[in-house]
């Protein structure tokens, strides 16, 4: 089961091993963000949070609510020669090449639950706006910025992976144990 919640209290990893207990019961909020160099690399709540989650999952379900069951847009829709980026896009366009991603781009990545680490480079932009002219696909602009930040994430992190592999290298298990786990 998949939950989404807005977590505006954080503390970092070398504190919440310390005590994490009082580091939750300090949060606003009954959830925290724990940031490892800036990035949050897990999220905590407390009993009573999961609680309500699942309540309100159990009463979803019970009323027969599903998100899945929500029909979208027809994709057949005229396409619009108005290529003014303005902050709120009307209605579904086509991908062309005066396209922009709003100026708090990376924030709103964050809230969507992807953290990128700068704004979008001009190749990167190019790339993805050529791809989806030639697809022909209609979506909205906050659809558009969202694709484009899952884009970015991906390509990112690929990067890195890439960089760090070497077929020569035999791999060896160490014994370290990572921060926040416990010994035991």
């Amino acid at each position: 089961m998949v939950f989404k919640t807005l977590v505006s209290s954080f503390t970092t990893l070398d504190l919440f091993v310390k005590d994490p207990l009082k580091a939750l019961s300090l949060s606003k909020e009954e959830a925290l963000a724990i940031l490892k160099n800036d990035i949050p690399v897990m999220y905590v709540v407390t009993p009573n949070l999961l609680k309500k989650l699942f309540a309100m999952t159990a009463h979803f379900k019970k009323n027969n609510f599903y998100l899945s069951e929500i029909k979208p847009l027809p994709q057949k829709i005229k396409a619009k020669q108005n290529y003014s980026n303005t902050k709120l896009q009307n209605g579904k366009f086509l991908m062309h090449h005066k396209w922009k991603p709003d100026c708090d781009f990376v924030r709103q990545a964050s809230l969507w639950g992807i953290n990128l680490t700068h704004s979008v480079e001009k190749e990167e932009l190019v790339s993805f706006i050529d791809y989806w002219k030639a697809e022909g696909r209609f979506f909205y602009h906050i659809q558009w910025q969202q694709k484009l930040a899952r884009n970015l994430e991906q390509r990112r992190s690929s990067k890195i992976i890439r960089n760090n592999r070497d077929i020569n290298k035999i791999s060896i298990p160490d014994n370290t144990i990572p921060d926040g786990f416990r010994d035991k």
